[in-house]
């Protein structure tokens, strides 16, 4: 869907490029990849490298929020597995698997139990209901750096950074692939979000309310939590419109120069008529092109009445089930003991200057930067901070102030949490690279994939090591991987317009640019690689089919 590299970067460069390379990688594991030791039901969040807090008395207290509903209705669910995302957004989910995403942004704003409860009540009441989601999110989205860089390139500009996109260059990553990783991962946390339809949004928000009823809340908090989701869903609409935006103008640089190639490579045969004709439509669907993944992308948002709409239906239904009167003895409430004071204030608000301080960072803000990190490096005078993920923070600070030895160290520090994502592993590999311990960077790599249980964020970066330590046969072995990743997904875009030819995603191409060869057991006829090594005979190839179409109508 987002592999939009050149016409050197294989059949990803050509002028459909959009439709094309729409594929997803599949989350099913490959013979050779080591087993996972993470649940699968989190592999896929932690394969975007959603930051994750770990917080047990944070997790504690929500788990008794979400029992207190579900036994006072008598309804018998298992609890959802707690996953507190790192995000400056105000969100929470839950998914078919049982995970409840639920944002540090949430438990920082939210104003009550009562409006938690309205919050919780409501995403239970989608696994109550069993309402199916629209979308695979896990299999939509390819994992290639293409991805990683339109996602990195949005989240600099979120914060008016110049958005350059990170080319996946392991000794790079220290210099602009890690101080935005948390944005990064709200953007990822946007599209992977279940979309439910507003049948469904209004069935849960009336589900919440005989659930928050049972359990003595008071439903009428739902008026500013309908406030407040209305506000988060319009930043995340923005946030996709700047994400296709981003994506258009890479796009129609791409498609410029595969342009370029083709009349290069074939100008005396190509008539003044199809030159105006293709340039015509090589601009159509590359915007055709965007706008389809964005509308895939936007087709996800779930689908909420206005808050006046939903706080009017919700009354409507209250009278009409006769759910009126005060409700039951109220529980104590704890909010105020769990998120505002102790260590659950105490661990949102460093997650808060964390967030913060990394936006400064992403802009080179440093005096903002140092103030933000302040509370930071008081909780940390030696030794590992309160929870893992505020190594990000603290890592990315030590390596702006080029003190490579303790950012290493906070890389290192962050693979205790119970969920590390693959940027932990990635920085610690990109230190142990510029050293040149390659057996080290790769054994380090091939941690991440086990413990993640996902290889597309690792293998790229196999593929280089690997080469560069002079392992020629491990790098085409991991150069093949990236292969059956891309075989096991074929679209009917593909299809279309190829006519059942396979086309794989853009995970391939990038491990054969960093290889430099097709690896030996690769099929010579693959048509990506015939883009790689020959990307103007391709693209005439692709050109002389449209031109056959318009002689075959005459015009």
């Amino acid at each position: 869907m987002f592999a939009l590299a050149t016409a050197k970067r294989a059949a990803c460069g050509t002028l459909f490029s959009l439709l094309l390379c729409g594929q997803a990688l599949s989350e099913t594991k490959t013979a050779e990849e080591p087993k996972s030791t993470v649940d699968p039901a989190e592999s896929a969040y932690l394969t975007r490298s959603l930051v994750f807090v770990d917080a047990p008395d944070i997790e504690r207290y929500l788990r008794s929020v979400i029992k207190g509903l579900l036994d006072a209705s008598h309804v018998v669910l298992p609890l959802p597995d707690i996953l507190i995302q790192s995000s400056d957004a105000f969100d929470a989910f839950t998914d078919s698997k049982q995970n409840l995403v639920i944002s540090t942004a949430v438990l920082r704003e939210i104003s009550s139990e009562d409006e938690l409860a309205a919050l919780l009540g409501h995403e239970l009441s989608h696994l109550i209901l069993r309402h199916p989601q629209r979308k695979d999110a896990m299999r939509s989205v390819p994992l290639g750096l293409d991805t990683a860089g339109y996602m990195r390139a949005t989240a600099d500009r979120l914060h008016g950074a110049s958005g350059q996109v990170y080319s996946g260059n392991l000794s790079k990553f220290g210099e602009r692939g890690l101080v935005n990783t948390q944005t990064a991962s709200l953007l990822w946390s946007d599209v992977l979000a279940p979309s439910w339809n507003r049948r469904q949004e209004r069935a849960a928000d009336e589900n919440g309310l005989l659930l928050m009823r049972a359990a003595g809340y008071n439903p009428s908090a739902f008026g500013t939590l309908f406030q407040r989701l209305h506000a988060a869903q319009t930043k995340r609409s923005q946030r996709m419109e700047l994400l296709g935006q981003i994506m258009l103008a890479r796009a129609r640089e791409s498609a410029a120069k595969s342009h370029a190639n083709l009349q290069q490579g074939e100008r005396n045969a190509v008539t003044e008529k199809f030159d105006q004709v293709s340039a015509g439509l090589r601009d159509k669907m590359t915007e055709v092109g965007v706008k389809h993944v964005i509308n895939v992308l936007t087709s996800f948002n779930r689908e909420y009445d206005s808050p006046d709409v939903r706080q009017q239906n919700l009354s409507k239904f209250a009278h009409d089930h006769r759910v009126t009167g005060e409700p039951p003895a109220k529980p104590a409430a704890h909010l105020t003991d769990a998120l505002r004071q102790g260590r659950g204030g105490w661990l949102l608000g460093l997650d808060a200057a964390a967030i913060r301080a990394l936006n400064a960072l992403t802009t080179r803000n440093m005096a903002t930067a140092q103030s933000a990190m302040a509370p930071l490096l008081a909780a940390t005078p030696s030794g590992n901070p309160p929870t893992p993920h505020l190594n990000l923070a603290l890592g990315a600070w030590q390596e702006a102030n080029r003190h490579p030895d303790q950012g290493e160290a906070r890389a290192r520090a962050w693979l205790i949490a119970r969920r590390p994502p693959p940027t932990a592993y990635i920085w610690l590999a990109y230190h142990q690279f510029l050293r040149k311990e390659y057996r080290a960077a790769i054994a380090t790599l091939e941690r991440g994939r086990r413990r993640v249980g996902n290889g597309a964020p690792f293998l790229p970066h196999l593929v280089s090591v690997a080469r560069t330590a002079g392992d020629n046969t491990a790098a085409d072995k991991y150069a093949l991987e990236c292969q059956q990743e891309d075989r096991k997904n074929v679209t009917g875009a593909i299809t279309a317009f190829f006519g059942g030819s396979r086309v794989p995603s853009g995970l391939y191409a990038d491990c054969v640019q960093r290889l430099g060869h097709e690896p030996q057991s690769a099929l010579d006829s693959s048509a990506v690689m015939q883009t790689v090594k020959h990307p103007v005979e391709s693209t005439k190839s692709f050109a002389e089919k449209i031109r056959s179409k318009f002689r075959r109508s005459g015009k």
